[in-house]
């Protein structure tokens, strides 16, 4: 089957919780999708990529999770973390704003050039969009049908874990806060990083990076930004 063929390839102990969770409503909807788009419109990220924000590290090793909304749309760039696109690709205006509020944050220079996050992942951070694919041009197009997953992941993340930074930017993120034991754990929340939000303000000056390192390196688990 579509879905349950990617779980068996993930290479941490993700796997054994992804595997729990009942994947027949999404594997339906996958199959639907793929017969009514026909190979004329694609399914992003590629099909290897979909579970690829669980690849880097064990779920006890989880110090940061960042929670997107959906896959970018656009050919060559939703790689399965949220926010980041392939070296190579032009970065996207969220990701933009969110190098500017890195740099001014941590007194930093930012590789601009470059818009692969995938040295954070390998740090503990969990990039995880709220849907884990979408429908080529067609934002949100499969949000309804990986929602149930996701919030499951985010409830996991927080009941299995200590002292994780949560990091919700914009309204729909923080929709996911109830999942969240708060006693438990950082939540950090600001606007959106799009320009539509970011320059309305509310998201520059945030300082949520140097707020995880600090929490980071209080509990003992060491900054990752």
């Amino acid at each position: 089957m579509y879905i349950q063929s990617i779980i068996q390839t993930i290479k941490t102990d993700w796997k054994y919780c992804i595997e729990k969770y009942d994947f027949s409503k999404i594997e339906e909807f996958m199959k639907t999708e793929l017969i009514l788009l026909d190979n004329q419109i694609k399914i992003f990220p590629p099909k290897h990529l979909i579970f690829n924000c669980f690849d880097y590290f064990n779920i006890k090793d989880t110090k940061v999770v960042i929670l997107g909304q959906d896959p970018y749309i656009n050919v060559g760039e939703a790689m399965g973390l949220c926010f980041s696109v392939p070296y190579g690709i032009k970065i996207p205006p969220s990701l933009k704003n969110i190098y500017k509020e890195m740099e001014d944050d941590l007194e930093t220079t930012v590789n601009k050039e470059c818009g692969d996050l995938t040295h954070w992942a390998e740090k503990g951070v969990l990039l995880l969009n709220t849907a884990l694919t979408v429908r080529q041009y067609k934002s949100n197009s499969h949000k309804k049908v990986w929602q149930d997953f996701t919030d499951y992941m985010i409830e996991t993340v927080s009941n299995e874990t200590e002292h994780v930074v949560f990091i919700l930017w914009g309204r729909y993120a923080q929709s996911k806060k109830k999942y969240i034991d708060c006693e438990k754990h950082l939540i950090l929340e600001a606007i959106h990083p799009s320009p539509l939000g970011a320059n309305k303000g509310g998201f520059f000056g945030c300082k949520h990076f140097s707020a995880s390192n600090k929490y980071l390196e209080e509990h003992g688990k060491g900054k990752v930004f």
